[in-house]
């Protein structure tokens, strides 16, 4: 995630959407234990538990590791395909993050294939998960059903207001009573055959007790039960942060191959005439920069220095030092004002009433008295930071976008 990646704090953002990004990409990551193999139809007994559901046979055939089971669908049925039981009428899987089938398609053209983990009384849509992977003829993959997002469990779990992914979260499968697994194509409209091999369960997740997960946001906005590459421990790590950036981003101007403007420097020239228009070019319909370059823009947006706030109501203490302590530019820490305000329509349709308390924080008095810093400086390095990026040209004065890069910029 974009926690490692080295920048200066200019805004303090939202903890709780950082903190659940760095629980579902960092916890359970290291000295994970090997995959628990459910079925790989290397035996016997493991045909025993495969069904045909509709329009389809199947049957073990050699690998290169040992066997395989191969599929043959037709498509007369919706959904023709196989089911797999749990040899001991259930699956256990409540340590593990993640079911994963390996596939290959055995035909030339290109197939969907779906993996379907159920609880009792999955119907398709309640009670299970289902996973695709789409596969060009004679292309392998591998499909993943994901049963625990955070990698974390809270024991006893408690509940965390207005997040998802979270430890205590439910999914829509208990992955302590898998019962069985669905291998089909979905909606066919021609016969497929392919391989899978090696259904198995794989990841860890780490026990936490609930009374020690709290607080479990630190006061930069990180999360505190796990440690990364690039992770903040202390306010005199931000010198040393800036000088990197810097030294990064005088590194690069930005990709080559651009105008000003952001568009194909060396693509097709079309009409110039100092605007933006549509227009289609070969058959396909462009914007076309103000030089006449073939133009497509997709990246970040609404830079701005606006602080964000979270609501507050209703859960245990969530974050530490919020009422000292912040990320702030240029490496420096200075005043932070703990911000309670009224909800807004989003904190309604968190909890379905409103107004609710929140909790925010803005960088305040910056080495430079009390006040933001100007916004020419706060465009500049914003700007700078994109370009590096990818996401706008190099040319400040071309650029529209909105919050403090574009007050500076016009």
């Amino acid at each position: 995630m974009g926690i490692a990646e080295p920048a200066s704090w200019g805004v303090w953002a939202a903890g709780f959407l950082l903190a659940a990004a760095a629980m579902g990409g960092r916890a359970g990551a290291a000295g994970e234990p090997p995959a628990e193999v459910l079925m790989a139809f290397d035996r016997e007994a493991d045909l025993q538990q495969v069904s045909v559901n509709a329009d389809a046979k199947f049957a073990a055939v050699e690998s290169q590791v040992g066997k395989a089971l191969r599929l043959d669908t037709g498509h007369k049925a919706q959904w023709p395909g196989i089911t797999i039981k749990a040899p001991s009428g259930k699956w256990d899987l409540s340590a593990r993050r993640v079911v994963k089938l390996d596939v290959r398609n055995l035909a030339d053209g290109k197939v969907t294939i779906c993996l379907r983990v159920d609880n009792p009384g999955a119907d398709g849509q309640q009670k299970c998960i289902t996973r695709s992977i789409e596969l060009a003829g004679g292309a392998s993959g591998t499909i993943d059903a994901q049963l625990n997002a955070s990698g974390l469990r809270l024991s006893p779990p408690e509940p965390i207001v207005g997040m998802r992914g979270t430890p205590a979260a439910s999914g829509p499968v208990d992955p302590a009573n898998v019962v069985q697994v669905l291998v089909f194509v979905p909606n066919p409209s021609a016969d497929h055959s392919f391989a899978i091999d090696n259904l198995r369960a794989e990841g860890a997740v780490r026990t936490l007790e609930a009374k020690a997960f709290f607080p479990f946001i630190d006061e930069f906005g990180q999360f505190i039960h796990a440690d990364w590459p690039g992770k903040l421990h202390s306010a005199d790590e931000f010198a040393q942060r800036k000088a990197e950036e810097e030294a990064d981003l005088a590194k690069s101007a930005g990709p080559a191959g651009w105008t000003k403007y952001g568009g194909w420097a060396d693509g097709p020239k079309l009409k110039p005439t100092g605007f933006f228009y549509p227009a289609k070019h070969d058959g396909r319909w462009w914007l076309v920069d103000p030089e006449g370059r073939l133009f497509w823009s997709h990246g970040a947006d609404c830079v701005n220095t606006n602080n964000a706030t979270t609501p507050i109501t209703d859960r245990r203490p969530a974050g530490q030092g919020f009422a000292a302590g912040a990320v702030l530019r240029h490496g420096q820490l200075g005043p932070v004002r703990l911000l309670r305000g009224e909800g807004a329509v989003r904190d309604a349709q968190l909890h379905g009433r409103q107004p609710l308390p929140q909790v925010g924080r803005r960088v305040e008095g910056q080495g430079r008295g009390d006040g933001p810093p100007p916004a020419a400086e706060l465009g500049d390095e914003h700007h700078r930071q994109l370009v590096r990026f990818g996401d706008l040209p190099p040319a400040q004065d071309a650029v529209l976008c909105g919050g403090a890069l574009w007050g500076a910029q016009h």
